[in-house]
């Protein structure tokens, strides 16, 4: 076993160990201290510290590993349908979730559809502006710290750390397999913090999966950042979008989600049979 990797690998989780911490602790100083009383600042604050610890951490990976950076950040041509499915199956994820949490909602599921049928049936008249854009008394100001750090920043610092780095050292001394299970248990274990522990860390585990998978299949570091950067977007969006209408893209994005996947696996299907009927026939001639 290459002792370098291992020792590599010690130094990320050393370094995972500390943003962990630091993100747990200037949480917790902050929600104790502004999010009573000062909620916007709270949310203000928040993001500016999540910007200054991932450009700092970047930078650290950088000085690092700045060989095997050089390496990662090599670039590829991208294969933008292959970054749209990708997308489209982790917002999928997404949507699996609220469709879980609803479930258990029956508050949501009644105030849906009640507001669906007041649009239909004519009771409600609302613009394009109402359907897009939250009314201006309940739509937060625009932060650009909110919107570099979960757009920009956090997922060019999550995907260096747990896909370009842990992912390849991890698979460097046992398999994809293993790579992909403990580089996305790690990147959904690091949201704790900030979301706690429950139903959303499986699906952040998942997604963790999904992002590796489009790094292993792409070889491309670009391809997860892509995804993540937009998928974070989506999030963001609920700042700023209504949203019942964001869920309804949402699902609309599910359910072409699961066109894709039916299509995926009639597809792989169809190349498994093929080659079995290849292998049989060469069988019989020998």
């Amino acid at each position: 076993m290459n002792k370098k990797i291992i020792k590599d690998l010690c130094i990320l989780f050393i370094l995972y160990i500390l943003v962990f911490y630091i993100n747990s602790y200037i949480h917790k100083f902050l929600l104790n201290n502004f999010y009573n009383c000062y909620y916007a600042l709270f949310g203000k604050y928040n993001k500016i510290v999540d910007l200054l610890i991932s450009l700092l951490f970047i930078i650290v990976l950088y000085l690092l590993y700045l060989k095997e950076m050089k390496i990662i950040f090599t670039y590829k041509k991208l294969n933008f349908f292959f970054i749209v499915k990708s997308l489209i199956y982790i917002l999928s994820i997404g949507m699996i979730y609220y469709i879980i949490y609803f479930i258990f909602d029956n508050a949501f599921l009644f105030n849906f559809f009640k507001y669906f049928n007041d649009i239909l049936s004519g009771k409600k008249n609302i613009t394009i502006y109402d359907i897009l854009i939250l009314e201006k008394s309940l739509r937060p100001c625009f932060e650009p710290f909110m919107f570099i750090a979960t757009v920009i920043i956090s997922p060019i610092f999550e995907e260096i750390l747990y896909r370009g780095l842990m992912y390849n050292k991890l698979k460097e001394i046992s398999n994809a397999f293993i790579g992909v299970l403990i580089s996305s248990i790690l990147f959904a274990l690091l949201h704790i913090p900030k979301y706690g522990f429950g139903i959303n860390t499986f699906f952040l585990f998942l997604v963790g999966i999904l992002l590796a998978y489009c790094y292993e299949k792409s070889n491309n570091i670009y391809v997860p950042i892509f995804v993540h950067s937009i998928n974070n977007f989506f999030i963001f969006l609920f700042n700023y979008v209504y949203f019942y209408f964001l869920i309804v893209i949402y699902f609309i994005i599910f359910i072409a989600g699961i066109m894709i996947a039916i299509q995926e696996i009639k597809k792989h299907l169809k190349a498994r049979k093929t080659f079995n009927l290849v292998q049989s026939a060469s069988l019989s001639e020998s």
